[in-house]
């Protein structure tokens, strides 16, 4: 049996923490400045100042690394004694809350949510929980979401709520779409489409990269076309299947889920012997395996899997931040 032992650098972690403030701070006091001259709703002002700041295009950078940060450092301070976590409880409390802040700063559902997911994994991965416990997590986790859901939705289409008669009726068909919108969506237009994208989707990264450098267009769009469902809804996501499908058929989009399948599995043996690196990724992992039914989030996310795998060699294996991951067998 493998037992990993992990030490946190307190001085790397207050360093780290420095750092991230002295990027976050200019920022925050810039979002405070544009919310306090201007008026509308918590959505509207988040969304506007994010447009209006015309802020670097590293700030993405940021708000992402930030929240993955975040994470593997939380999985790493689950995993010690509770006697180690005192000394460095502070840090990680000022990691988490500089996270929260730029999950919010451009507030989506999806953007919640991936940070909120691997978030909740992160924890049952690293406690003893009961049945009952995860039940409890589970039911906070989703009020939780639905109260966003609702702040965000009343944000978009505040024109429906306000001339409808009842708001609960919105907020329903605004979730029926939402979990069920991609499902349709896929079954109507798979008949639609001839899918001979050639590899484009797939390769979606590279030609981007290709584009950037030689100031070509070559790189499809990663935003869909509108279709209107059955019930006059309009939604432009289509499930994982998809993604593939348009690029090469139905054997390629099995096998890119049979390879997913793959991944999932090795995450969660690694997880399973309480591999911290491992159970980082199987966190992170389940974002975009519970978003399968909405639209893929592997392939065309690929930059953000790459920061993802840097970050958590970047924490577990540089030994610059956690120092030490000793493996010992015992018998």
């Amino acid at each position: 049996k493998m037992i990993y032992e992990i030490k946190m650098d307190k001085k790397m972690m207050k360093l780290l923490i420095i750092v991230l403030l002295i990027i976050a701070i200019p920022i925050v006091f810039q979002y405070l400045l544009y919310i306090r001259s201007a008026s509308g709703s918590i959505y509207s002002l988040l969304t506007s100042t994010e447009e209006n700041l015309s802020l670097p295009t590293l700030f993405d950078y940021f708000r992402k690394i930030v929240q993955f940060l975040s994470i593997s450092f939380l999985i790493g301070y689950w995993m010690l004694d509770k006697e180690k976590q005192k000394g460095i409880k502070k840090y990680i409390c000022g990691l988490v809350i500089i996270a929260i802040l730029a999950v919010i700063s451009i507030p989506t559902r999806n953007g919640i949510l991936f940070y909120l997911l691997p978030l909740i994994m992160a924890y049952l991965a690293t406690h003893k929980t009961s049945n009952t416990k995860i039940i409890f997590i589970g039911t906070i986790s989703i009020i939780s979401f639905m109260g966003v859901f609702y702040i965000i939705s009343l944000g978009k289409y505040w024109y429906l709520y306000k001339n409808a008669s009842s708001a609960i009726t919105i907020l329903s068909d605004e979730i029926s779409t939402y979990l069920s919108g991609g499902i349709v969506a896929f079954a109507k237009e798979v008949i639609n489409h001839s899918y001979l994208y050639n590899g484009k989707n797939s390769f979606r990264f590279f030609m981007a990269i290709w584009d950037k450098i030689f100031k070509t267009s070559t790189a499809v769009k990663l935003v869909n076309e509108f279709t209107i469902l059955s019930n006059g809804a309009t939604t432009n996501v289509y499930t994982f299947y998809d993604f593939y499908l348009r690029d090469f058929g139905w054997l390629y989009a099995i096998i890119a889920q049979f390879i997913v399948g793959i991944i999932h599995g090795i995450s969660y043996k690694g997880m399973k012997k309480k591999n911290p690196l491992q159970t980082y990724y199987f966190a992170m992992l389940s974002y975009p395996l519970i978003m399968q039914f909405f639209q893929d989030q592997y392939i065309s996310l690929l930059s953000t899997w790459i920061q993802i795998i840097i970050v958590g060699l970047l924490v577990y294996k540089s030994r610059m931040l956690i120092i030490s991951e000793n493996r010992r067998k015992m018998f």
